[in-house]
C-alpha cells in the first residue's frame, strides 16, 4: 500500500451497512483510517482467527460418516514457530484477495528490454512514493484507479510530462494533473539496443519514444489460488478468472467451497456483505442453489457476454456491481424473514453518486489540502436532494410545452 493513498469511493458509500464510524472521516478516507475501521470492525471476531498463519492446502475429501456431505481437509504454517497445523471443516469460504501476484502484459521484446535495461521495470504493488521518479523520464502503463491515482502522483516530481500509455483513454475527470501528462496509445514493441534507438519503446501508431528512465505497469493483478491446485477441475488456468464459479461465489462442483470478494471495479465492503448472506443463507438451508447444469449455463453465458475476454469475467464496470448487489439481496430475501443481517439495496441517489465519482474525485483534489475538511457530497457541491428538485422541474416545463 503506497503513500498518500486515498480510497477512491466516498466514505457514505464505502462502509459496512452495520457500521457508518467511516463516515467521520473526510470525504474519500486515507488509508491509515480505513485500516483502522476494519481492525474495529473485525474485533467481535479476533479470537476466531489465527494470526500469522498461511494456508498451504486445502483438500476435498470423503466423509465416510456422513453419505451425502463431504469435508474439507486444511493443511496451514504457523510462521513464528513453523508448526503445521491440520484441520477438518464442513465448509470454506476464501476471502484471501487477488492483489498478490502483479499482472504485467506479454509485450514483444518486454523481456530483452528488461535484460538491457535492468532495475527501470517495476510493478504498482511495489510503487510506495514518487520520490524515486524524481527528474526521470517515466513511463506509466495502465490506466485504472490506482494507475490515474499513481499518475497523478508521480507526475508532480517526474521530467514531464509523465507519458500514460493505455488502450482507454480515462476520463478527464479522473486526471488532476492533466497539464503534467501525455496521453500515449498502447505499446507495440519494446526495442532492443540494437535497434538504433536508446531505452525505447514502439507505440501502436508506429513512433517511437526512447531514452526512457523508468517504467512503471499499473495492469492489475493475477488471481492465484496455489493452497486450491489440489482441486479439480482446475480453478485457476491463465490467472486472469476462476473457474467453476457461480454468480462469482460458489464453486459449482462441491458449493461447500465459496468466495467472497472476487469481482473487481465494485464497491468492496457492501459487495462483500451481499456475497455473505447469500452464503450464510444457502449453508443454513434456507435457500437453495440451482441444479449444476443451471450454474454451468450462467457460466457460460458469462464468457460469452464479456466478449471471450478471460480478464474481463470478474469485471463489474458502469455500476453493474450496484445491479448484482441489489440482486444478491433480493437473493437473499427469498428465505424469508429468517435471523441474520440484510444489507442495504443501492438506491437512486447512490446510483446518482456513483455516476459522479470521476467528477467528484476532480472537485476534491482541486481543492488541495482543504479537501480534509470535506466531509459529505453537500458540502462539495453534489447535491442530490437540489439536483432531483432541478429535473423535477425540468420536466414540469416540458410537460407544460407539451401541453
Amino acid at each position: 500500500m503506497y503513500d498518500y493513498l486515498e480510497s477512491n469511493i466516498p466514505h457514505s458509500i464505502m462502509a459496512y451497512t452495520t457500521d457508518a464510524t467511516l463516515t467521520n472521516n473526510q470525504l474519500f478516507p486515507r488509508h491509515e483510517w480505513i485500516l483502522d475501521y476494519l481492525q474495529r470492525y473485525a474485533e467481535p471476531i479476533n479470537h476466531l482467527v489465527k494470526f500469522s498463519t498461511i494456508v498451504t492446502g486445502v483438500y476435498l475429501q470423503e466423509n465416510p460418516a456422513r453419505t451425502t456431505h463431504k469435508r474439507w481437509h486444511l493443511k496451514a504454517t504457523h510462521l513464528p514457530s513453523s508448526q503445521t497445523i491440520t484441520a477438518n471443516y464442513d465448509a470454506i469460504i476464501v476471502a484471501s484477495g487477488h492483489y498478490s501476484v502483479p499482472y504485467i502484459p506479454s509485450i514483444p521484446g518486454l523481456a530483452a528490454w528488461n535484460s538491457s535495461y535492468p532495475d527501470r521495470i517495476d510493478h504498482s504493488k511495489h510503487y510506495r512514493n514518487p520520490s524515486s521518479y524524481t527528474s526521470k523520464r517515466t513511463l506509466l502503463i495502465g490506466a485504472s484507479a490506482s494507475g490515474l491515482d499513481i499518475a497523478n502522483q508521480i507526475s508532480s516530481t517526474c521530467l514531464s510530462p509523465l507519458l500514460l500509455s493505455h488502450h482507454s483513454p480515462p476520463s478527464s475527470s479522473s486526471i488532476t494533473m492533466a497539464d503534467k501528462i501525455r496521453d500515449l496509445p498502447p505499446i507495440a514493441t519494446f526495442l532492443p539496443p540494437s535497434s538504433g534507438h536508446r531505452r525505447a519503446v514502439r507505440l501502436s501508431t508506429g513512433e517511437i519514444i526512447d531514452s526512457i528512465d523508468k517504467i512503471l505497469f499499473c495492469t492489475g493483478y493475477h488471481y492465484s489460488l496455489p493452497f486450491l491446485s489440489s482441486l479439480s477441475p482446475t480453478l485457476i488456468t491463465t490467472g486472469e478468472r476462476i473457474h467453476g464459479l457461480y454468480e462469482h461465489i460458489f464453486w459449482q462442483p462441491e458449493p461447500t467451497l465459496a468466495f467472497v470478494g472476487v469481482p473487481f471495479k465494485i464497491i468492496p465492503f457492501p459487495t462483500a456483505e451481499g456475497q455473505a448472506t447469500v452464503i450464510a443463507r444457502v449453508w443454513a438451508g434456507q435457500l437453495p442453489l440451482p441444479p449444476q447444469s443451471y450454474m454451468q449455463r450462467w457460466e457460460r453465458e458469462r464468457v460469452t457476454a464479456k466478449g471471450g475476454k478471460e480478464r474481463k469475467f470478474h469485471e463489474m464496470p458502469d455500476l453493474e456491481d450496484f445491479d448484482y448487489l441489489n440482486r444478491l439481496v433480493d437473493w437473499a430475501c427469498q428465505a424469508g424473514q429468517v435471523e441474520g443481517m440484510i444489507p442495504r439495496k443501492w438506491d437512486e441517489r447512490d446510483y446518482w453518486a456513483r455516476k459522479r465519482f470521476p467528477a467528484i474525485r476532480k472537485a476534491l483534489a482541486g481543492m488541495g489540502e482543504a479537501r480534509r475538511g470535506v466531509r459529505s457530497l453537500e458540502a462539495l457541491g453534489f447535491d442530490y436532494e437540489k439536483w432531483k428538485r432541478e429535473q423535477e422541474q425540468k420536466d414540469g416545463v416540458k410537460e407544460r410545452a407539451v401541453l
